[in-house]
């Protein structure tokens, strides 16, 4: 069962802000045999946030197409990140593993379905935006998340299996703060 923390929220002025400061905060928490995620509502999120990493990195990762699977194959995109060194990787839909965060630093990124049943103790949840994709993402989200912790989870304290959670939000009234 997880354990009852308080949600640390973030603003930031823009998109490439926020990520710039998660890309840092995912660094900070993340260790051996500890990854950190980041949660996002869809692949069109997942994979403009890789790419966003990767040009921090001054790398070019913008192929997510395969035969196989049109627009989601995340093969590519994972050997590049591993071959430049980047400790991020996508985990979901038989992409990515685990165990590669046994052996070094590393944060995954994953959509909130390819969330269920895994535990992280930093988990960030960014764009949360008004938008009704990720408004009706999130719910669904904490649906599943009540599920596997047993208890209601959208409330202003929420109960998240994670000492370490981030919540946010661009253009929003939280201020950047640091867990305490």
């Amino acid at each position: 069962r997880g354990q009852d923390v308080q949600v640390t929220l973030a603003k930031a002025n823009g998109e490439e802000e926020e990520i710039d400061w998660l890309w840092q905060k995912c660094q900070d928490y993340s260790e051996t045999g500890d990854p950190s995620v980041i949660l996002l509502p869809n692949h069109k999120s997942v994979q403009r946030y890789i790419t966003k990493i990767a040009e921090i990195e001054n790398h070019d990762i913008n192929d997510y197409s395969c035969e196989r699977w049109g627009n989601n194959c995340y093969s590519t995109p994972n050997k590049q990140l591993s071959d430049a060194s980047i400790p991020l990787q996508y985990l979901g839909n038989n992409y990515g593993s685990l165990e590669d965060s046994d052996d070094r630093p590393m944060t995954y990124v994953m959509t909130y379905h390819s969330s269920k049943g895994l535990d992280f103790n930093t988990v960030f949840l960014p764009c949360l935006n008004n938008s009704l994709e990720v408004l009706t993402s999130l719910f669904w989200f904490f649906l599943k998340l009540e599920d596997l912790i047993g208890s209601a989870c959208p409330q202003p304290t929420v109960t998240l299996p994670s000492p370490n959670s981030y919540a946010l939000k661009t253009g929003s009234p939280f201020l950047l703060a640091e867990p305490s």
